[in-house]
């Protein structure tokens, strides 16, 4: 490829008034410049010609330029089209429109480094206003033209000296300072000069070196020896005297070549800017001068924050701390500010943090703050605190009142709301937002009967990753207080045959939630917020991958009369989510739910409070997309008796049915809500564990009441689910514990797989009441949604249940009915203070084929029976339906007395037993030690369903890892049977 330059002027009134810059597009690094109205720029090749392998590409309002064969841009002009609107060819600017002295000469090409850019490219714009675009280049060049390249040398003289010597005149105009420089005699300033600050005054020489502007003059330049003489350098007063610059001869005299150095050095011109920037001089900050150029021309501080690092002040821009003007104008120029400053520090090192801007007081803005690609390097906002969690409303707080126009469509969700938000950031990554309030002051809160309407967001995060919403607080807002989503999801894959967009094709399942394509919010977090009295929720998100939510304070989102919205933290309803942690918050009185997924997978609830939200503490579900993979572990829900929805405001006189909401699940977890065919065969895997749920209490007899409710609805995904450890308690409930499937394929028509793995351990629970029409453990299917066969089992172990008063229930504690192929309830303690009406525990086969069951170890506690004192009732066990095969019955007991069977019951039970001691003496394997308490040993692991054919299997439950497979007596000879201790036959 051709050597390729960009030539940079400033022109006035049609003709140049400054010297132009050239910058060589051979680097690995790209440039960086800043446009405005009179700045032109001009391509070249090492002939002087128009260049032909150069292509152009927009970004935003910028102009990138990639010589051929390069992907990567060369070169950046930021806001190009800003002011140049014509097309990029307005970049190739006629030979004779630029005076021919300008390209008489070969263009040169060398590397900057940040040094040596810094001393010249402030001369490229001498004559250019103190402030506005001119100014704010200038201060770009000094480090991000410049130091973008990042290379080791320090650029030749000659690249350097036309600059420094072109306009010597207008040096000392611009140079009120050097003539005020009898500081350095007292120079600190020196310090000041990157290089000579490391070195003492004598030091200070090895500038001379770096001071290429002698360059200019070719014979000096050969002349490094003046740099070994740093006497010179002490005696500031020649530096006053610029005659000796005019004397040539002087110049090889080290004294009259340092005194030149002032005159020519932009250096000089840096100094004084410390000077300028009284604001760097802040309490906390040592270091008061200024980072950039930029700074300096630009009448701003940048400071230094112990945790955000370097920050410009948006007051110093003309913010109004009261509220009562707008302060729009003055945020959106602090934000540019920042992005400049960004820039330049990122040129330097491309880890640094990027700039943020700080804001104070009360700031009322009349339209939205945003954060997009023109301001895409900032390192984001913060404030001095959340107003409403302070001691005495201090803090920072932004108000809008921007009306929406029209309403959100919610049957969909795929409006594009970007427009509406208070604080916008759209399509940028890394952004912090923290320790400031957002209000949204218009009146449009509420709308009866519409739960939906709203558009506006307090803060919205679109199509952006690892953004972090910290320590906010937002109020007001009609939709959201925090909503975090992807536009671009919407938008055509182009990369699909058939022109669907992204979202399309997940929902049509052409690609799965690891697509490399897929739009997603990568790893963005919402902490220690206070989100609260939004219309739908405190926070919303879509379309996130590993989404954190973590001790964030959520209360009273929604609205008293309306039953349909009003969450703590919720993901937006057909959306594609992966990855979603919500940890250690606190939700409070919301209007429907504290914490909720409307679609997702791999969640993770853990630890969080859910104070009195009225309709459901935690609810899990999805619509539009397969959900296999939720762990709820180790919160806290406490209902409110006291907080119900008599009548929701949707139950208009004209309104076809009626919308009731007296419901009530602590927790809810439900697999494909609207019984869609996802075609999916993962094997889900669902687990409640360790929470602790208070103060249940039967609204209206509404049968929807529930501690723990899992409901399943996939037709052929097999699925496990363990509710294991859980405290219950309360004044009434309809069921303490739930497992409902219904997998029948409404779209298809075809019956489903039925019950899956069903694990019930653990859990402890109170409840003075269970109300007619379910039990305290209820597993269920019905037989018309399932197929005729078996599938899955249902573990009831270990649990302690105890009805205080009275239980109106279908059975005294458990019922399970389905097409399970094994049922183990064991080792349970079921008391019924009450008077004992009903069964203990029920077994319904909705098959007919023969599912087994071991019922062992339970211990049954109740006052009366049926109005019968002291014993008990054999039928505490039923089994109805089609044949379920007691294997064994041992050790439950009734008040501490041996709990009868039925005679048939019994029968089975002997007959299982006598069955297995017969086959164990066949293989001389003795009767000593089998009924030693520990593990068990069931018929159904030694023999198959014909009692002795091949295939069956007896296995050491205490451990041993031997198993005997039999085939055949012969082939018993050649096994070793496992250890038998501890084995008890049932």
């Amino acid at each position: 490829m051709s050597e390729i330059t960009l030539t940079v002027r400033k022109a006035g009134n049609g003709l140049p008034s400054s010297v132009p810059r050239k910058y060589s597009l051979s680097r690995q690094q790209p440039l960086y410049l800043q446009a405005d109205k009179d700045t032109v720029f001009q391509l070249a090749d090492e002939n002087g010609r128009l260049p032909e392998d150069v292509l152009f590409s927009r970004e935003g309002e910028d102009l990138l330029i990639h010589p051929a064969g390069q992907d990567k841009a060369s070169a950046v002009i930021k806001d190009y089209y800003a002011y140049h609107p014509s097309p990029p060819q307005a970049l190739y600017l006629p030979q004779e429109s630029l005076p021919a002295a300008d390209y008489s000469q070969p263009v040169e090409t060398s590397s900057f480094t940040p040094a040596a850019d810094a001393k010249t490219a402030d001369a490229v714009f001498l004559s250019m206003p103190a402030k506005g675009g001119a100014a704010l280049f200038a201060g770009l060049s000094a480090a991000a033209l410049g130091a973008a390249v990042r290379k080791g040398d320090r650029g030749t003289p000659e690249n350097e000296q036309p600059a420094a010597t072109s306009r010597p005149s207008e040096k000392p105009v611009e140079q009120p300072k050097p003539a005020e420089q009898p500081k350095p005699v007292e120079q600190p300033k020196p310090v000041e000069q990157p290089k000579p600050v490391e070195q003492p005054k004598p030091v200070e020489q090895p500038k001379p070196v770096e001071q290429p502007k002698p360059v200019e003059q070719p014979k000096p330049v050969e002349q490094p020896k003046p740099v070994e003489q740093p006497k010179p350098v002490e005696q500031p007063k020649p530096a006053e005297q610029p005659k000796p610059v005019e004397q040539p001869k002087p110049v090889e005299q080290p004294k009259p070549v340092e005194q030149s150095k002032p005159v020519e050095q932009p250096k000089p011109v840096e100094q004084p800017k410390p000077v300028e920037q009284p604001k760097p001089v802040e309490p906390p900050k040592p270091d008061v001068k200024p980072d950039t150029p930029a700074t300096a021309e630009g009448g701003y501080s940048l400071h230094d924050h112990p945790v955000y690092g370097k920050y410009i002040d948006a007051s110093e821009f003309g913010t109004d701390p009261t509220g009562k003007t707008d302060s729009l104008h003055a945020i959106q120029e602090a934000l540019r500010a920042a992005e400049k400053e960004s820039l330049a520090l990122k040129a330097a090192n491309p880890d640094a943090k990027g700039v943020f801007v700080h804001l104070k007081g009360t700031l009322y803005v009349s339209d939205q703050i945003v954060i997009d690609k023109k301001v895409g390097h900032i390192g984001g906002l913060f404030g001095d605190g959340m107003v409403g969690r302070s001691q005495n409303g201090q803090g920072t707080e932004i108000r809008f009142d921007k009306v929406q126009e029209g309403m959100f469509n919610s049957n969909t969700n795929e409006m594009d709301i970007r427009r509406d938000a208070g604080v916008l950031v759209d399509g940028v990554d890394g952004v912090t937002i923290a320790n400031l309030s957002v209000k949204y002051a218009a009146n449009d809160f509420y709308r009866e009967g519409y739960s939906y309407f709203g558009k506006v967001n307090g803060i919205m995060v679109n199509d952006a990753d690892h953004t972090t919403i910290r320590s906010v607080e937002v109020s007001g807002a009609n939709r959201a207080g925090v909503f975090f989503s992807s536009t671009k999801t919407l938008e055509k894959d182009p990369y699909s045959a058939t022109g669907r967009t992204f979202k399309g094709r997940r929902i049509l399942g052409e690609v799965d939630e690891d697509y490399e394509h897929l739009p997603y919010g990568e790893h963005n977090r919402l902490e220690d917020s206070y989100l609260h009295h939004n219309r739908v929720a405190g926070a919303m998100f879509g379309y996130q991958k590993d989404f954190t939510a973590d001790n964030n304070v959520l209360e009273r989102n929604g609205h008293e009369a309306d039953g349909g919205t009003g969450y703590g933290i919720a993901s937006m309803a057909g959306s594609y989510n992966h990855g979603i942690t919500f940890t250690n918050n606190k939700t409070d009185h919301n209007y429907r739910k504290g914490l909720d997924i409307h679609d997702g997978n791999h969640i993770t609830i853990a630890n969080n409070q859910s104070n009195g939200d009225r309709l459901y503490g935690i609810g899990v579900y999805n619509r539009q997309f397969v959900m296999d993979d939720v762990r709820i572990k180790g919160n806290t829900i406490v209902q409110d008796a006291d907080f119900r929805l008599e009548k929701d405001d949707g139950n208009r006189d004209n309104f076809p049915y009626e919308v009731i909401y007296h419901g009530y699940s602590a927790i809810q977890l439900m697999t494909n809500t609207q019984f869609r065919d996802f075609k999916s065969d993962v094997p889900g895997k669902f687990t409640v564990s360790g929470n602790t749920i208070k103060g249940l209490d039967v609204y209206k007899d509404n049968m929807q009441t529930f501690g723990i409710e899992f409901r399943n609805h996939e037709s052929k995904t097999n699925y496990r689910v363990d509710i294991v450890d859980n405290t219950l308690e309360g004044k009434s409930t309809k069921s303490l514990i739930a497992v409902i499937n219904n997998t029948k394929n409404r779209v298809t028509g075809e019956l489903g797989e039925g019950i899956g793995t069903v694990n019930i351990s653990g859990n402890k629970a109170h409840i003075d009441e269970i109300s007619a029409g379910r039990s305290a453990i209820v597993v269920a299917e019905d037989k018309e949604t399932h197929v005729n066969s078996l599938r899955g089992s249902v573990t009831i172990k270990d649990n302690e249940i105890e009805v205080g008063k009275e239980n109106y229930g279908e059975t005294e504690a458990i019922h399970v009915r389905g097409n399970a192929e094994h049922y183990d309830i064991s080792g349970n303690e079921l008391t019924s203070n009450g008077e004992a009406h009903h069964a203990f525990i029920v077994i319904n086969n909705d098959t007919t084929h023969k599912a087994t069951a071991e019922i062992n170890g339970n211990h049954l506690h109740s006052t009366t029976w049926d109005s019968h004192t002291g014993g008990l009732w054999p039928r505490w066990l039923s089994k109805t339906g089609g044949e379920v095969d007691l294997q064994s019955a041992n050790g439950n007991t009734h008040n501490g007395a041996k709990a009868p069977l039925l005679p048939d019951y019994q029968v089975e039970v002997d007959s299982h037993k006598a069955m297995l001691t017969s086959v164990l003496e066949k293989h001389e394997v003795h009767e000593a030690g089998l009924f030693d308490s520990g593990s068990k040993l069931s018929l159904s692991d030694l023999l198959s369903p014909d009692g002795f054919s091949s295939g069956s299997t007896l296995s050491d439950f205490n451990g041993s890892q031997g198993a005997l497979s039999y085939t055949s007596d012969a082939a018993l000879s050649n096994q070793v049977l496992p250890s038998m201790e501890g084995l008890q036959i049932l």
